[in-house]
């Protein structure tokens, strides 16, 4: 009697396991709709990622060199768009900014130079031309002092030497006017509304490298680029920035609704659809779960995003495709970068 008595307990006890076992077989860990084979059976897809923003977090770095003087944030301080982050030391960008103001400067009064050079210009082509019409006067009197010599010569009141150097004056001004009307032709060729042009681009160009210097100085101020908050400041007041930098100095997110990109290996990327209804929850956080729906689904296997290594290597294996889960309004709870699990629930 005692041993059946031990059988029948044994019994009901493997009976309550049994119902149990198949209890929690038949329905998800969640709640969720049961997970059946076959392709007419709703099908319940737990897939991973990470909470983020539409276009991602942004690493912020000056664009201009030098030493941090001023950080005038904190981390998880909001802030509006053109607010100063931090600043660096903007004394040798003043250096520059000085010249190119003083470049501009020179270039300015050529410009000036330049425009009473076409009137100094017009008034010597008038001398020139006043040069020759004087010594074609000379020329017409020196040939008639010629034609008096000779007509005295006729008569022997005049010697041939006279009348020889009489011609020599002829011969002597018209080379003159020859040799004036080869300047007047000189300054004709010299272009001066080409030269008032130079001087102008030459002041556009002074304009653009002092505008330029003037865009470095600004740039010594790091700003926000849009409304949003400051993730982690990797710098300090001291700090050296090198031009060629090996990692940000600032993780800036902009102030935008969160979303959650998620990651599928090919095999079940058939499950996903947009605007199939999802469960967002916490990979280790306590809080509840949140509704939301995927949003997008990309047009190509690649591996992850952050894996910028491997992401040409097509022959690497395994490949995955990401969609991107818009959550429903209100306050998640989750933060940016906190990993996910997705639960994609059955049509």
């Amino acid at each position: 009697m005692k041993s059946r008595r031990w059988f029948v307990i044994l019994g009901i006890v493997i009976l309550i396991v049994s119902t149990l076992v198949a209890s929690m077989s038949g329905t998800g860990g969640r709640g969720d709709a049961p997970i059946k084979s076959g392709d007419s059976s709703p099908v319940q897809l737990v897939c991973y990622g990470h909470v983020d923003v539409e276009g991602g977090v942004i690493p912020l770095y000056p664009l201009q060199p030098g030493r941090v003087v001023d950080v005038l944030v904190a981390e998880n301080d909001d802030v509006q768009k053109g607010a100063i982050l931090l600043e660096v030391d903007d004394q040798p960008a003043r250096y520059r900014w000085r010249q190119a103001h003083a470049d501009l400067a020179s270039a300015q009064a050529q410009a000036r130079q330049a425009k009473t050079a076409q009137q100094r210009h017009r008034a010597k082509i008038a001398q020139q031309q006043a040069a020759i019409d004087a010594l074609a006067h000379d020329l017409e009197a020196a040939k008639l002092g010629l034609q008096r010599k000779e007509m005295l010569a006729k008569d022997r009141l005049a010697s041939p030497i006279e009348v020889a150097i009489a011609k020599q004056v002829v011969k002597k001004i018209e080379a003159g006017i020859r040799a004036e009307k080869e300047k007047l032709r000189e300054l004709s060729l010299f272009d001066v509304d080409s030269e008032v042009e130079r001087t102008k681009a030459n002041v556009a160009a002074k304009q653009a490298q002092l505008e330029e210097a003037e865009f470095a100085l600004e740039q010594c101020r790091l700003r926000a680029p849009v409304d949003g908050q400051v993730l982690q400041i990797l710098v300090s007041p001291g700090s050296v920035l090198p031009p060629n930098p090996t990692r940000t100095a600032l993780v800036f997110c902009p102030a935008k609704p969160l979303i959650v990109r998620a990651e599928v290996e090919q095999e079940f990327a058939h499950l996903l659809k947009e605007g199939r209804a999802v469960t967002v929850e916490s990979e280790f956080a306590a809080h509840r779960p949140w509704r939301g729906k995927i949003a997008r689904v990309a047009n190509w296997y690649t591996h992850s995003r952050f894996d910028a290594n491997r992401i040409l290597r097509v022959q690497d294996e395994p490949r995955t495709l990401e969609c991107i889960v818009t959550l429903e309004e209100g306050e998640p709870g989750f933060r940016i970068g906190e990993q996910v699990r997705v639960i994609v629930r059955p049509e």
